[in-house]
């Protein structure tokens, strides 16, 4: 190659280079240009699609344009997950993405329908948050040792326990409780926190339900179902007077967080700038008061910092199913 050529290619790799650069500032700075849609994989009314709503809120607000939350339950939250993944490249249909899907569901299951290294691009973990053991208020159980007493005076499988789904970080935790009783019972999934949370309310056929406060929180307070202890190790601000599982079962420790995908392939640029912006609605005073008086723990990470996390909650997950020895499916 002459000196000429050298030269006319360095400067034409340069103009490239620029030109490219140019163009990926050009696309964020036109994003979002109209409606961006948060697909919510489980039905309106539960923590999911709560949060969902206070972010598209504010995130309207700062971009001046609607942000529509589409909820798509089914399958655990499969269907409306899935529904995201295949839509590669496009940054205007983004996913509330929940410990369930990314880090319980592909360890309980062979089943590989979607990969958060391959079909996502990880946005920002937005928040963490407590779960709760739950009796119907008919029920003579008053505390958690009662609860304790009386599963381990019964046959194995005597007592039935409900879930928002099978596969759902709410029935993992509440295997976890049983298994570390040494206990079985039957697990009854339904397709939302509603449902599963109306069944125990009826108090005929379910004992006990393990779910996220924002969605107990209205039965607990309208006298429907009792909070027996919280899964963390420290007590819950909206349930003050309520015991955690740690109190009676030393060293119980689980908590839930869901966090922003994007399907994988959308400009680098673009998933830049929406985990900035959602870091930025997360430190929002307004939006804060909003989750933390859902008993959300308020989070926020760079795109590499939240596929991390996921990868570690998942080797987590597949240790936590070997320990309980829960069948694969």
């Amino acid at each position: 190659m002459s000196l000429l050529t050298r030269r006319q290619f360095g400067f034409s790799a340069s103009a490239l280079l620029l030109a490219g650069a140019t163009q990926a500032s050009a696309a964020t700075a036109a994003y979002p240009s109209h409606a961006v849609s948060i697909v919510v994989p489980y039905a309106a009314g539960g923590a999911a699609d709560l949060l969902a709503r206070i972010l598209a809120t504010k995130l309207s607000e700062r971009w001046g344009q609607a942000v529509v939350v589409d909820n798509k339950p089914g399958a655990s939250g499969q269907t409306g997950t899935e529904f995201v993944g295949k839509s590669a490249g496009n940054p205007y249909r983004l996913l509330l993405g929940t410990q369930a899907v990314f880090a319980v569901l592909p360890t309980l299951s062979n089943r590989a329908d979607f990969n958060v290294n391959t079909d996502f691009a990880p946005i920002s973990l937005l928040i963490k948050m407590p779960s709760v053991i739950l009796v119907p208020t008919a029920s003579k159980i008053n505390s958690l040792a009662e609860l304790v007493a009386l599963l381990r005076a019964g046959k194995p499988n005597a007592y039935s326990f409900s879930s928002n789904g099978a596969g759902t970080s709410q029935q993992l935790i509440a295997e976890d409780f049983l298994g570390r009783l040494g206990v079985k019972a039957v697990h009854v999934p339904y397709k939302g926190s509603t449902q599963a949370l109306t069944a125990l309310a009826g108090g005929d056929q379910i004992l006990l339900s393990v779910d996220n406060i924002p969605s107990a929180l209205p039965l607990i307070q309208a006298g429907k179902i009792k909070a027996l202890a919280v899964t963390t190790p420290t007590r819950a601000e909206q349930l003050p007077e309520v015991p955690t599982v740690a109190e009676t079962l030393a060293g119980f420790d689980q908590s839930t967080w869901m966090g922003l995908m994007a399907p994988a392939g959308i400009p680098a640029d673009v998933q830049q700038f929406l985990s900035r912006e959602v870091r930025a609605a997360l430190a929002d005073a307004d939006v804060r008061r909003q989750l933390q008086g859902l008993a959300f723990v308020p989070q926020g990470s760079a795109p590499d910092e939240f596929r991390s996390f996921v990868n570690q909650e998942t080797a987590q997950f597949k240790k936590l199913l070997g320990r309980l020895d829960l069948a694969q499916n």
